[in-house]
């Protein structure tokens, strides 16, 4: 179980990607729930600022499936992968590294693909 005084999410991330300390570790520890499976792993560090940038290159990794372990479960349809794709989009618009107005056009231009595909054809 986690130190409860240590578990804190990162900023501009998703709530489910997490860095907290062990009782039996003096390294900081990460996990994320991808919605299927809860990956976790030691950052090997005790630095909480080295240990934030190693959380965040993971979820990098799990988010573009180069995460060793990834999930393989068939969570593959375009609904689900669009969803995931606009919440880690919605971080970079948090962390400022895209505008707003980007992120707003994907979603649109998203939504009008799913809303043509859901069309009767006649």
């Amino acid at each position: 179980m986690p130190i409860p005084d240590t578990l804190e999410s990162i900023t501009g991330y998703p709530d489910k990607l997490k860095i907290y300390l062990m009782p039996a570790s003096s390294y900081w520890q990460i996990r994320y729930f991808d919605g299927i499976k809860t990956h976790k792993r030691s950052t090997k560090t005790s630095d909480k600022r080295e240990a934030v940038e190693f959380a965040k290159a993971m979820y990098r990794q799990i988010i573009t499936g180069n995460f060793a372990g990834v999930s393989k479960a068939p969570q593959t349809s375009f609904e689900y992968l669009t969803q995931q794709m606009l919440e880690s989009q919605q971080g970079r618009v948090d962390r400022e590294e895209i505008t707003g107005d980007a992120h707003r056009n994907d979603n649109y231009m998203l939504e009008a693909r799913s809303s043509r595909n859901s069309a009767p054809i006649t």
